[in-house]
């Protein structure tokens, strides 16, 4: 999952409701194994919204891509599998 929102949303709960719907929808309906949620190592909020939602910080892939301006980052997978509570 991803989620993207703008600057006069933040904050009031919009991206960890979508979040916690659309795992729903995708592990009691569609009967997936797996939902991730990956970000950037340094984008707090997002991790959050993924901690909220219940999801599990599996790992860090360390100097896995670059920023827009060119610069090494890192990032951060959570996940969601079938039985995990939020």
């Amino acid at each position: 999952i991803g989620y993207w929102i703008r600057p006069t949303a933040v904050g009031r709960g919009y991206v960890t409701e979508a979040v916690k719907l659309l795992t729903a929808f995708a592990l009691d309906v569609l009967e997936a194994k797996r939902v991730e949620i990956l970000c950037d190592e340094r984008n707090v909020p997002s991790a959050n919204v993924a901690r909220r939602a219940g999801y599990v910080l599996e790992g860090v892939r360390h100097n896995d891509s670059l920023d827009t301006a060119g610069n090494v980052t890192s990032t951060m997978f959570f996940s969601r599998v079938p039985g995990d509570t939020a």
